[in-house]
């Protein structure tokens, strides 16, 4: 494994110096993308990343500055700016790297530029706080909070790597001023309240979904209508679903029965790993799968015949072509999939490719034929998904070039794209106001309130997360199911209203009512989960008696362990281990009882006190006992004594402060106080 060197500045040398060497070496030494220009204003890091929702599109960072209303790009960034945001970014991406172009790590640059351009100052690149101050007004006058709030912490990593570093006359110490933005979904409103079902599909667009699979002939609705099951499978993302393999399905045997399941790489650095379906939605995963294979079977055929061959691929009933040397229009029309008249769309077509042939009557070379269909093969063939090694040949979602083509131009017979999520988002109605057609509009289907249906391919990822959340999933479980790489964004996900969650909790409550810590009684019998849920929301702990509901969350315990005198100590009936331990701790304290009074005969120092506490245990262990051993007290009983005496930091100050009162009181008496007789 390769040793990476780290940058070591020089104390010696000035800022700009550490800046031209820092340069240097990250150009030099590092070389994170060997492949690129590094003058040029725009680099292709196709070769480094892919994106698995475009597969055919150029990955590119352009060291452009911040745009206008005039022009759509901005400039191309200050030569001084360019060469440190070129170094720092590849040297940052070789620390940290990152699954996505670093772009997000631009965006600090695109204000420093322009704070700098707004300065009259020379060729070198100088770094002072007033010029991350006025790029910090830039950034928060540019972006909406979200956006700016981000490359705000962004513009803080610089500050911190030029101070490290002595690449500014002065240390900065520059921290931004913006507090991180409150999302308005997370508040209990109603705006917020719609902001989060918007994100996740309405009850009527299921129902359509549903009613367009099962009545779906076309085929390119049958493939769209067989990727929503898919969706609704598991929490997947649709980059995921457009590079699954042909052998995704996997079925095992569990406990006797069959389980089905598909096999997933995640995006986001999340783990491979199968997600089983739910077994009564497992046959409507399989047909859709199913579906998908045969809409797709030609273009793998294609796929397949590039991968092995450098030649035309020829469908059946027109592999005599391969033995011409001449196409006339029909021929040429039938091959490439014209529709039309044969004479006019052979001219265009040519035309458009700059394909010489001749007229009256019309001829062209098969050669210049070939040649241009080869053009088209798709970028980066045959690799449909490098890091997951998926070739086109193997990929689920391949189809014959133009299959989504809104007009009446065919399908083509000798090339073939991929699926993108772009195709899945306008099918499923992302595009209506742009007046592109639906699935949904194809088949009359609308919302209930009659605007047009439309559904975003991540709204299936929000949906599941949230019913996930409604079933009592646990936060870990559900960013497995979903592939993250961290609880922490699961979050992001639940959708729960605030009427759902008191709804919830009033179901968990005894008696429907919200109450404090469970009154020191004996309590009906009933499940422990109600009990513990009306007076605590995090873990509980077993012990040797009985279940601890203290929360940790907040202090650690208060009483080292002293659960018999503790009033969050649960002890339930029924449980013969836990009674035995109990019995046996009566006994013990009991004996230890008999030790301390003995002690205080002898007047052993700190006696009286251990005999005190030894009394007060004893009696709460004698009265749980009794309790324990009442048959009128049913099994299953969950049982919580009054802890009057316990000890808290409240009431040990309440107890010192009347020490310290008593003990003044009697240094200095107050004097006795006289009554007048003549009142």
């Amino acid at each position: 494994m390769a040793r990476f060197i780290y940058f070591v500045p020089s104390k010696a040398l000035n800022a700009a110096e550490n800046i031209r060497n820092f340069i240097e070496f990250v150009r030099n030494d590092i070389r994170c993308f060997p492949c690129v220009q590094w003058d040029s204003d725009s680099w292709n890091l196709s070769r480094y990343f892919s994106n698995r929702s475009h597969p055919n599109a150029e990955v590119t960072l352009a060291w452009r500055g911040l745009s206008t209303h005039t022009r759509k790009h901005g400039p191309v960034l200050a030569p001084p700016v360019s060469a440190f945001a070129k170094a720092y970014i590849c040297y940052a991406h070789v620390l940290r790297p990152t699954a996505n172009v670093p772009r997000k790590r631009l965006d600090p640059f695109k204000a420093l530029d322009l704070a700098l351009s707004l300065r009259a100052s020379g060729d070198d690149l100088v770094f002072d706080t007033p010029l991350f101050n006025q790029a910090q007004g830039i950034i928060r006058q540019k972006w909406n909070s979200a956006t700016a709030y981000r490359a705000l912490k962004e513009l803080e990593k610089i500050a911190k790597f030029i101070d490290d570093n002595y690449m500014s006359p002065a240390r900065l110490n520059w921290r931004s001023s913006m507090r991180r933005p409150c999302d308005e979904s997370w508040r209990v409103s109603k705006e917020a309240t719609n902001i989060r079902l918007a994100k996740m599909p309405s009850g009527r667009a299921l129902k359509a979904c549903a009613e367009v699979f099962n009545l779906s002939v076309r085929p390119q609705d049958v493939l769209v209508a067989s990727v929503v099951p898919l969706l609704m499978a598991g929490p997947c993302r649709i980059g995921e679903v457009m590079t699954l393999p042909i052998d995704a399905q996997v079925e095992e045997i569990f406990d006797g029965q069959v389980q089905f399941g598909l096999r997933w790489f995640p995006e986001k650095d999340g783990l491979k790993h199968v997600k089983w379906v739910l077994p009564s939605f497992a046959e409507t995963v399989r047909k859709a799968f199913k579906n998908i294979l045969r809409v797709t079977r030609e273009a793998r055929k294609m796929a397949t015949w590039y991968t092995e061959n450098k030649t035309l691929y020829l469908p059946e009933g027109l592999e005599h072509f391969r033995r011409q040397s001449i196409l006339n229009a029909e021929e040429l029309c039938l091959l490439v999939g014209l529709q039309g008249r044969p004479d006019s769309c052979a001219r265009q077509w040519c035309s458009r490719r700059k394909i010489n042939y001749l007229n009256n009557p019309f001829r062209v070379w098969f050669k210049d034929v070939e040649l241009q269909v080869l053009a088209d093969i798709p970028t980066g063939f045959p690799w449909r998904h490098r890091p997951t090694k998926l070739q086109y040949r193997d990929s689920l979602f391949v189809v014959p070039k133009h299959f989504f083509h809104n007009g009446n131009r065919p399908n083509s017979n000798v090339m073939f794209e991929a699926v993108t999520h772009g195709h899945i988002n306008t099918a499923l109605g992302g595009h209506e106001i742009h007046a592109k057609s639906s699935i949904f509009s194809r088949f009359g289907l609308l919302e209930e309130d009659g605007s047009p249906i439309s559904i975003n391919s991540h709204a299936f990822r929000h949906w599941l997360n949230t019913i996930a959340q409604k079933g009592g999933l646990s936060q870990l479980e559900i960013a497995l199911w979903s592939g993250r790489k961290s609880v922490q964004q699961n979050a992001a996900y639940d959708h729960i209203t605030a009427d759902e969650l008191l709804e919830k909790i009033k179901d968990t409550v005894p008696g429907n009512s919200v109450a404090g810590p469970v009154k020191p009684r004996v309590v009906s019998e009933q499940d422990i989960s109600q009990i513990v849920s009306a007076g605590n929301s995090g873990a509980i702990h077993h012990t040797e008696i009985g279940i601890c509901i203290h929360d940790y969350t907040l202090l650690p315990c208060q009483l080292h362990m002293d659960c018999i005198n503790c009033h969050e100590s649960i002890c339930i009936k029924g449980d013969e281990k836990k009674t035995r331990h109990i019995v046996e701790l009566r006994d013990k304290v009991r004996s230890s009882l008999n030790h301390a009074q003995e002690s205080e005969k002898h007047e052993y120092f700190g006696a009286d006190r251990w005999t005190k506490h030894q009394q007060l245990t004893l009696a709460r262990l004698e009265k749980l006992v009794e309790i324990l051993d009442d048959p009128s007290v049913p099994e299953g009983t969950v049982i919580q004594l009054n802890a009057e005496n316990e000890w808290s930091p409240i009431k040990q100050a309440c107890s010192e402060r009347i020490e310290k009162d008593s003990e003044l009181e009697s240094l200095f008496p107050r004097p006795a106080r006289q009554i007048d007789s003549s009142t």
